[in-house]
């Protein structure tokens, strides 16, 4: 959590040039084009070419319900917190993406229903210490996929096609 909290605010804060050696995609912190589908789908496909690459990717179906038991485990009112911000983006999408932000406020509540229902079926020591490795796998498995994918036009050097 702390990496994520540290690459928002350098998206912010250093100028994108210097940062874009370091984090090709950097301007996906940003909250404006969280927001902006067309963006990420555009950014994920050019970015995810190679079938490995997309695969590494489908531990996000289930992240969010495992971090909702993370939240829970540490307390119900952070998972309740989550839960309002991830419904006050939906809100923000709504703008935009109608349809979807519907179906991401109908998730956040599966999520946060269903992981304190788990958390209460099989224990709460459990569930996090499920969560926690499922999560760290997942990040891995991620980590292993970006470091295969090809970089895009202009990080490594100054050409116009994606190099490895």
């Amino acid at each position: 959590m702390g990496l994520t909290l540290f690459l928002y605010a350098s998206s912010y804060l250093v100028r994108g040039e210097i940062l874009r050696g370091i984090l090709p995609f950097h301007t996906a912190f940003h909250l404006d084009k969280n927001l902006d589908l067309d963006f990420q789908t555009i950014g994920y496909a050019t970015v995810h070419q190679k079938w490995f690459n997309r695969v590494t990717h489908y531990t996000i179906f289930y992240d969010a319900f495992l971090w909702f038991g993370v939240f829970h485990y540490w307390h119900w009112s952070v998972a309740a917190a989550v839960a309002v911000f991830c419904v006050a983006q939906a809100q923000a999408l709504i703008f935009r993406e109608r349809v979807y932000a519907i179906i991401q406020i109908g998730f956040v509540g599966a999520y946060f229903g269903g992981s304190w229902l788990l958390g209460n079926a099989v224990g709460w020591e459990s569930l996090y210490l499920v969560s926690v490795v499922l999560l760290m796998l997942g990040g891995f498995l991620r980590f292993i996929g970006h470091t295969v994918e090809p970089m895009p036009p202009g990080v490594l050097d100054r050409s116009t096609n994606f190099a490895n």
